[in-house]
């Protein structure tokens, strides 16, 4: 399995309403998508986390359909940070934050 955790950072608080939409439309992408074993979002801190089949199955979501679009949108509207890694359970919301914050350093 692999697993994706993103956080993302709105520039101001216009911006939230399109996060929002292309948020909620990525979301439903990605619920109806080939090998997505688990999601979970966290809206309070915009925090999304995702559970593959395989790495084959996360791209073809992440360059694809309205994820896609999200993708291109999003550096009008804040900053993306996210991290990536193979696993053979379904991590829990600690776990996805740590390693973002590793990564940063």
């Amino acid at each position: 399995m692999i697993a994706s955790t993103t956080k993302y950072t709105l520039r101001g608080i216009p911006a939230f309403l399109m996060f929002a939409i292309l948020s909620l439309k990525s979301i439903h992408q990605a619920k109806n998508s080939h090998g997505l074993i688990a999601i979970k979002i966290r809206f309070r801190d915009l925090r999304t986390l995702t559970v593959w089949e395989n790495s084959s199955d996360l791209k073809a979501f992440r360059n694809s359909g309205s994820h896609l679009k999200a993708m291109k949108d999003s550096d009008k509207l804040g900053f993306n940070q996210s991290h990536t890694w193979y696993t053979e359970y379904i991590p829990d919301w600690s776990e996805a934050i740590a390693r973002i914050e590793y990564n940063e350093n």
